[in-house]
C-alpha cells in the first residue's frame, strides 16, 4: 500500500506528484541544523557529568 493511500485512508488529501517532489527535494538548511542540534543533544545526554 502506498503512502498516498494510507494518508487518504486517514482523510488527508495528498497528491502522489506532491509526495514524489518532496521526496526528491534536498533537505533545507533548517532541517540540517535541527539534525545537528538533535545529535549534539543526544551526545551530551550520553556523556557523564564532570563532578
Amino acid at each position: 500500500m502506498s503512502i498516498c493511500h494510507v494518508l487518504c485512508a486517514h482523510g488527508i488529501q495528498f497528491a502522489p506528484r506532491t509526495y514524489r517532489k518532496a521526496r526528491r527535494r534536498p533537505p533545507s538548511e533548517r532541517d540540517v541544523a535541527d539534525a545537528c542540534l538533535t545529535n549534539a543533544l543526544r551526545d551530551a545526554q550520553d556523556t557523564p557529568e564532570a563532578g
